[in-house]
């Protein structure tokens, strides 16, 4: 993807993969009760209520980095080179579902893609009720 011109950006989510290491060097290990293949489908649905909306924020997150870098990087690696006019997500499972749920919140992500979110209903307002694979592109005003 990067021989044309695209830019992928990966992260690791804390409390959902086994290990993350913080940029301040903080370890942040996932406890099994944090993983929703070991319980039972409420306590999962509950669990993933949760979780959604911090993958979510942390998602964000990423993209208000990615623009800050984009105004105004230190090392000079990213400045004015990032086209967020065309920015989009895709994911597998629960990260499929944030991309999805990102897009839909956030008019930065143009279009996006999900695989193999299996039976998580969620009940966010303009959320999704089924699971399936789906491809969407946010029309241009």
């Amino acid at each position: 993807m990067a021989s044309h011109g695209y830019i992928v950006v990966g992260f690791d989510a804390p409390y959902r993969t086994s290990v993350v290491v913080l940029p301040n060097n903080r370890v942040v290990t996932r406890r099994s009760a944090d993983n929703p293949e070991n319980l039972n489908p409420d306590a999962a649905n509950r669990l993933i209520n949760r979780l959604l909306p911090m993958w979510i924020s942390d998602t964000k997150f990423k993209v208000n980095r990615l623009q800050q870098l984009n105004a105004s990087d230190p090392s000079g690696k990213f400045a004015r080179r990032l086209d967020l006019q065309r920015l989009g997500m895709f994911g597998h499972s629960f990260g499929g579902a944030t991309a999805l749920h990102v897009c839909h919140e956030d008019a930065r992500c143009k279009s996006g893609d999900r695989h193999r979110w299996r039976s998580v209903r969620q009940s966010r307002a303009g959320g999704p009720q089924t699971a399936f694979h789906v491809y969407f592109q946010r029309s241009q005003p």
